[in-house]
């Protein structure tokens, strides 16, 4: 089993959502955060305040969790890449890592 993390940006979620579930992903876990990258060097909003120029602290982004079977990795990384397609740098993330073992407490 493989878990797929991608960070998206928040206006994209219904579409990423949609493809994903159309690729076969079974269930995703949506996630609200922020961070800084090389996105933000680059397209950080600066605004005055009191005076003084400042810059947003963090970039907000939408994290996207899915655990699929190894077989599916293709058609889930395809579904981003679809979406993605003539985007913004910066439009999708992609992370996948093996996960070892599930255990659902309590079992069924």
């Amino acid at each position: 089993m493989l878990r797929i993390e991608a960070y998206i940006r928040p206006a994209s979620l219904l579409v990423f959502h949609a493809a994903l579930v159309e690729a076969g992903a079974a269930g995703i876990t949506v996630w609200q955060t922020k961070g800084i990258g090389t996105e933000y060097r680059e397209t950080s909003e600066r605004r005055v305040f009191r005076g003084a120029e400042v810059r947003d602290q963090y970039i907000d982004r939408i994290r996207i969790d899915t655990v699929v079977e190894e077989s599916a990795k293709d058609a889930i990384l395809a579904a981003f890449r679809a979406v993605a397609e003539g985007g913004d740098r910066g439009t999708v993330q992609v992370f996948v890592t093996p996960v070892l073992e599930s255990i659902r407490i309590p079992s069924e």
